[in-house]
């Protein structure tokens, strides 16, 4: 089978690729059959045969995506956008990452679900007559316990005159 796909030229950080006919299970840049055209990504500029990319596609040359996106974007094939797709996989923090963002969306969804039947369900009140005595008992018995403790720590010190008394009879 037959592949119409890059071959990478140029030097390093400088990439420039040849589109080449070369059959479909020899590497990237091995010896090719025709040399068809040339791709410059740094000047995003597309050289083409058109005769015989046309030739090699009748004779059943499959092109590559890449090829494929470029010979549209250069008039030599006509496909619609959604024909025209990368083979790429994401890599593994991309898919991670979609994952947290789902999560993400997910737990806000919920909570606005729970917001929503919270402010529909009905509200119970309690009868403000009822909570008005009880606050008022607590207060009055925290004051009755002030008064008893404060009571106690007097009757608890002890007198000074014992400990006088000691001292005299020891002299």
């Amino acid at each position: 089978m037959l592949k119409i796909r890059l071959t990478r030229t140029g030097r390093k950080n400088h990439a420039t690729f040849r589109i080449s006919v070369t059959e479909a299970r020899t590497k990237r840049d091995t010896k090719s059959i025709e040399l068809v055209g040339h791709y410059l990504p740094h000047e995003k500029k597309v050289e083409v045969n058109a005769e015989r990319i046309n030739h090699w596609l009748s004779v059943g040359a499959q092109p590559s995506p890449t090829v494929k996106r470029l010979l549209v974007k250069a008039g030599v094939l006509k496909a619609e956008k959604s024909e025209v797709k990368f083979n790429r996989k994401p890599g593994k923090k991309a898919t991670e990452r979609t994952a947290r963002k789902a999560e993400k969306v997910e737990s806000a969804k919920q909570a606005a679900e729970e917001a929503k039947k919270a402010a529909e369900a009905p509200v119970e009140v309690a009868a403000p007559a009822e909570e008005a005595p009880a606050a008022e008992e607590t207060e009055a018995q925290t004051e009755e316990t002030a008064v008893e403790s404060t009571e106690t720590t007097a009757a608890e010190t002890p007198a000074e005159e014992p400990a006088a008394e000691t001292t005299e009879a020891s002299e």
